[in-house]
């Protein structure tokens, strides 16, 4: 995990083959192993390049596990899910994976903590249900689950913060218009060492 947290260590990481080898870990029975794999997750999937390999590496069942269950590495699951959204290439297989509705209710779970970290996870959940509402197989998904009520809500609440609003009434209109906004998805502050 602190290995992928700067720039030069962060690039041995990813072309080490270790990628695969997180994934693993990402999916694996013990939380220990499973937070820093998804911490590592997160931190390198701020590149695109490093994006595409971890979804090729099977990283969206591992991070739609993380994302729908929540937990102690929940922050890390919702940005390494979220940041896979920047990748309009990956909408498809994120909808089929179970993103939408691991995405749905990770969102509604982090805007009832109302925690600084539940605010930041609400908030990479927000953009990564835009960004998938665009797409015609996540609008689909996004529809038969009842992200528009849920969605309308939110862009409604006094609860939720004014961007997180903006954002949900983004997503609506990618569901009920068929608009494209997409949203770049990036880490609201600097993942730590562990």
């Amino acid at each position: 995990h602190n290995l992928s947290l700067s720039g030069l260590s962060k690039v041995m990481v990813a072309q080490k083959g270790s990628l695969e080898e997180l994934v693993q870990l990402a999916g694996c029975d013990d939380s220990l192993s499973r937070m820093y794999a998804h911490g590592a997750l997160a931190s390198l999937g701020e590149n695109f390049e490093y994006s595409m390999r971890m979804a090729d590496a099977g990283a969206i069942a591992p991070l739609v596990k993380g994302t729908r269950d929540g937990g102690p590495y929940s922050r890390s699951s919702v940005l390494g899910l979220a940041q896979l959204t920047n990748l309009t290439e990956l909408h498809t297989a994120l909808a089929l994976g179970g993103a939408c509705n691991a995405l749905l209710t990770a969102l509604k779970r982090a805007i009832s903590a109302s925690s600084e970290t539940g605010l930041e996870e609400a908030q990479y959940a927000a953009l990564a249900v835009c960004n998938l509402a665009g797409n015609p197989t996540a609008r689909q998904e996004f529809r038969r689950i009842g992200a528009l009520e849920i969605l309308s809500t939110l862009s409604r609440s006094t609860m939720a913060p004014p961007d997180i609003q903006s954002i949900a009434m983004a997503a609506i209109r990618n569901l009920t218009r068929n608009e494209n906004t997409i949203a770049h998805v990036q880490p609201a502050r600097p993942t730590s060492a562990l």
